[in-house]
């Protein structure tokens, strides 16, 4: 697993609870947090396009969460996790172009 998607799960488990909701967006809530946002050196679009991401699949899985929210804790972490997982998928292709850069980057293939 890459170093930043471990660094994103592991602060996703602090999460205050304002913030996006990780348990339908898992680490993109992480990614949306002004300080990640920074450390991975985000764009103001791609920022925008995060939460755009973070603020549609919280609309769409509303009504998932609402019927899962009585049962136990670890049942509706495992009743949301297709959705939560499709989520991340959605936030890391917006992070990917980000991600790639800075790989090359560090590699000295580019600035």
């Amino acid at each position: 697993m890459p170093r930043f998607l471990l660094l994103l799960s592991v602060v996703a488990l602090a999460l205050p609870a304002g913030a996006a909701e990780p348990e339908l967006v898992g680490v993109l809530a992480v990614a949306l947090e002004p300080a990640m946002a920074k450390d991975l050196g985000l764009t103001p679009d791609q920022l925008a396009q995060l939460q755009a991401v973070a603020d549609e699949r919280e609309m769409r899985g509303m009504s998932r969460a609402m019927k899962v929210a009585k049962l136990p804790r670890e049942e509706q972490v495992a009743a949301l996790a297709d959705f939560r997982a499709e989520s991340e998928r959605l936030g890391l292709a917006v992070l990917e172009a980000q991600i790639n850069h800075r790989g090359r980057r560090g590699r000295g293939e580019g600035s």
